[in-house]
């Protein structure tokens, strides 16, 4: 017998020893595809897929091709590393805004959480971000941020965390403010 997510295959050689076959092997971005045969008698209960292998990519922003698949992966495709964020830009920091502390449930698990972050006021006119468009997506490790600009005036009624930024966006502080948030 064979298992496969936890159904049971058999048939009349139940316990005989069995082949894995390789019907397409797995790519960059492909699942790879595999039957298990029965060396009896050549049935075949069980076909399971692998994971795709993902692009091979030096650690940069820079854009390149994969060694592999020869795919030239642009900037919003690439992985980011280095003191970049999930943006892939190398911005300016001009001053600290906020330390914020926030407890919230979260609207989908339903999970309490306890989060801490520090928001920035940033300079990013020597970046390439404003050409990237008004919605654009970038691949961190196997995370897909999405993002979106949005005009000032949407920021109220738009849905995001943490909640204090679309009313406190308007008017930044001076100076380095601590602030903790429950919801």
């Amino acid at each position: 017998a064979w298992v496969d997510n936890l159904v049971v295959h058999s048939h009349v050689c139940d316990l005989k020893p069995a082949k894995e076959i390789e019907i397409s092997p797995a790519t960059c971005t492909e699942e790879g595809v595999y039957k298990v045969i029965c060396e009896e008698c050549g049935e075949t209960d069980l076909t399971f897929t692998t994971e795709p292998l993902g692009h091979t990519l030096k650690d940069t922003c820079e854009e390149q091709t994969c060694p592999v698949c020869h795919e030239k992966i642009t900037l919003d495709h690439v992985f980011c590393d280095h003191d970049t964020e999930e943006l892939c830009i190398e911005a300016e920091i001009i001053r600290p805004l906020w330390f914020n502390q926030s407890f919230f449930n979260e609207d989908v698990t339903h999970r309490d959480y306890h989060e801490l972050g520090i928001y920035f006021l940033i300079d990013i006119s020597k970046t390439d971000l404003l050409k990237k468009g008004d919605k654009f997506t970038i691949k961190e490790n196997n995370v897909i941020h999405r993002f979106e600009w949005i005009e000032f005036k949407r920021l109220e009624t738009e849905y995001f965390y943490p909640l204090f930024l679309k009313k406190e966006i308007f008017s930044l502080p001076e100076n380095f403010t601590l602030r903790t948030e429950y919801q």
